[in-house]
């Protein structure tokens, strides 16, 4: 809703939880002789006869939605053509129109309002998104008019046809400069929009998606629950079920409207389990006290949130025979995704060093911080 999130997205912005968290550099300690050991490695490992590592508390930003979209390291060379179109059409349109008022056309409930029930407010959440994931997809329609134009004026404009409309003689026998179209600067735009929407659907879809499942609830529940526990639990957290539950109301919700087409629920689908996989991810990695046995219970809510959102338990969900299943998706960064970063801790310091060095284009650099403690040598080592 803001130019600042908006640039987080585009990954023209680092977020300020990134920056909040770059390690300072150390402090010269005024007892050289007595070293107190500090943990090299975060995120609960065991040190020094404890089961428990303390980092600080990470506060739920307002821009904490656009914070967890924002592009990995990986994604940044395949968002640059997005990045420069967005960029130029802002300069294009600023002194047009209002950029800032779009936001506004679709409003999210914020809170359940005294008179509505949980189901109406969660009816309002999917009434939203349907219209955003609409005014995505739709920028297909946009790239197909668009092709067909380009092709129809390729035909068209040609030197041959200017040659018999105006009795031009000496027709230019050379194909390559028989096209008049490519060299005018509308057909480099349409170019450049057709490259770049493919880019932009997946960014407001998945941006949607975020905003549709809850993520700052998710965050804050994954908050409350007691990390440094002594005991292996025996089943996973209760949050798990309502966000299973969400979707599940989701999914029946865009089946019932069926306002989009069966292919885009499909892959809205698939989006809408990528994005919250992240959003476990990004809560994970804010637990400032976890043990052994805290991690044991994250792989737990992970495995519970996969199982939940699976076809057959979507079904049961929604008790009806009638709504049909999601397909059964295969995310390449789904539950091992997460779980691997979660077992990370489990590792001797060194290793995780030379995981981070080896994975850190796939994950969030504030994921990666959590894991070495914010510790200044750690840093250095894996650069």
């Amino acid at each position: 809703g803001s130019a600042s999130r908006e640039r987080h997205l585009l990954g023209l912005e680092m977020p300020k939880q990134y920056l909040m968290q770059m390690p300072s550099p150390p402090k010269k300690k005024k007892s050289p002789n007595k070293k107190k050991q500090v943990p090299i490695v975060g995120f609960g490992r065991r040190h020094s006869g404890t089961n428990k590592t303390v980092r600080p508390v990470q506060p739920i930003r307002p821009s904490v939605e656009s914070d967890v979209g924002y592009p990995l390291p990986s994604e940044a060379e395949n968002t640059l053509l997005l990045q420069n179109f967005i960029v130029k059409a802002q300069k294009g349109l600023g002194g047009m129109v209002k950029l800032d008022m779009v936001e506004k056309w679709i409003t999210d409930p914020d809170k359940i309002s005294p008179e509505e029930s949980e189901d109406e407010f969660l009816c309002n959440v999917c009434v939203a998104f349907e219209k955003r994931q609409g005014a995505a997809w739709s920028c297909l329609f946009v790239a197909a008019i668009l092709d067909l134009v380009k092709s129809f004026s390729i035909q068209t404009f040609t030197r041959a046809n200017f040659s018999q409309m105006f009795g031009t003689a000496n027709i230019s026998s050379n194909k390559k400069k028989d096209n008049l179209f490519d060299a005018t600067p509308i057909a480099k735009y349409v170019d450049s929009v057709l490259a770049v929407i493919p880019q932009l659907i997946n960014v407001a879809c998945k941006m949607a998606c975020i905003r549709a499942i809850g993520t700052r609830r998710i965050i804050e529940e994954v908050g409350r629950v007691k990390w440094n526990v002594a005991r292996l639990s025996e089943s996973s957290n209760h949050y798990v079920d309502l966000v299973c539950g969400r979707y599940a109301f989701i999914w029946k919700f865009l089946c019932t409207s069926a306002k989009l087409p069966t292919v885009v629920r499909q892959r809205v689908w698939e989006q809408l389990l990528a994005v919250g996989y992240t959003v476990f991810l990004e809560g994970f990695a804010r637990v400032p006290l976890c043990t052994t046995e805290g991690r044991s219970l994250m792989s737990m809510d992970i495995a519970s949130f996969e199982e939940g959102t699976n076809p057959m338990a979507i079904q049961e969900y929604m008790h009806e025979d009638d709504t049909p299943q999601p397909k059964k998706v295969t995310l390449h960064r789904g539950r091992r995704y997460v779980d691997t970063y979660i077992k990370v801790s489990y590792l001797p310091p060194e290793d995780v060093l030379d995981w981070i060095g080896s994975n850190y284009s796939i994950y969030h650099l504030n994921h990666a911080l959590a894991l070495t403690n914010g510790r200044t040598e750690s840093i250095e080592k894996v650069k």
